[in-house]
């Protein structure tokens, strides 16, 4: 299973590679390589006219991008290849379906253009099973391509409370470097929120939550909001609830440059976690 799709269409701009093996893989050295498409494309591009008409803009050795390192503060610096898809205690991230971490690798690669074809390809000798040495590669243009959207901010449709209890969400002052909007449909369940914004400005994360209020949604008496560095730190913030509809809004500054996500988690009255959301990876810029 290829992570984004081949084929898929307004992939964030901020996107990571990931990959579901049939087995239990290990990295070795060779080339990840992505490309920037230069041309148009259409349904009938061609694998030959795709390597004609695009440029390399990144290569990434495997052997040596999976492994951890530390950065000038110490802190352990997320590997470019992430085989397991680990974290940096070394523990591994659960899968929804069941399957063994082990099997997944996770890429990460530089921020992409908007509105713009790219494809990956992978040298033969770059994963390999762990059981047997079968390779794995990716040499044809065609067979992993995506093309990113307009931006970073990916809004849907309120679909559940009725707008007169669901409030929009603004951020006053100068405008954001980027904001990514989430509503109910991305929630693991409606009973979170309305919706959900975070935006970054200089070293800064804004997250404002939409809430109908306590006296509608009984079951959410309150949030934790988490900011999280790949490869690095986290923060954790509270955020309190009131009866009415309202936005509640928290931030993290100032922050050191990276690649950033942010956890948005519901409680109960009792404290139990009601329900969870979290962004995909975004910059923090100077």
């Amino acid at each position: 299973m290829l992570s984004p799709a081949n084929q898929a269409t307004n992939v964030p701009l901020d996107t990571q590679l990931v990959i579901k093996f049939d087995e239990i893989m290990k990295a070795n050295s060779g080339k990840i390589e992505i490309y920037e498409v230069t041309i148009p494309v259409t349904a009938s591009t061609t694998a030959f006219q795709l390597k004609n008409g695009s440029k390399k803009i990144e290569s990434i050795d495997a052997g040596p991008g999976s492994l951890w390192t530390l950065d000038s503060s110490g802190q352990p610096v997320w590997p470019k290849v992430n085989m397991g898809d680990k974290r940096s205690d070394g523990s591994q991230l659960p899968r929804s379906d069941g399957s063994n971490p082990d099997r997944w690798v996770r890429i990460t690669i530089n921020p992409l253009k908007a509105n713009t074809w790219y494809y990956v390809l992978i040298d033969e000798t770059v994963f390999t099973t762990a059981s047997t040495g079968e390779r794995y590669a990716i040499q044809t243009e065609t067979t992993w391509m995506f093309s990113t959207g307009a931006g970073l901010t990916t809004t849907v449709p309120t679909t559940a409370s009725p707008s007169s209890t669901c409030p929009g969400i603004t951020f006053p002052g100068r405008a954001p470097r980027q904001r990514i909007d989430a509503a109910q449909s991305q929630f693991s369940t409606k009973a979170l929120a309305c919706s959900v914004s975070v935006i970054t400005r200089s070293k800064l994360i804004g997250v404002a939550i939409a809430s109908s209020g306590t006296a509608s949604n009984p079951t959410v008496a309150s949030y934790t909001v988490k900011a999280t560095r790949i490869g690095g730190s986290f923060l954790t913030k509270p955020v309190p609830l009131v009866a009415g509809p309202s936005v509640q809004r928290t931030q993290f500054t100032p922050l050191k440059t990276g690649s950033w996500t942010v956890t948005v988690t519901a409680l109960g009255p009792t404290g139990a976690v009601v329900a969870e959301w979290t962004s995909a990876a975004f910059p923090v810029q100077p």
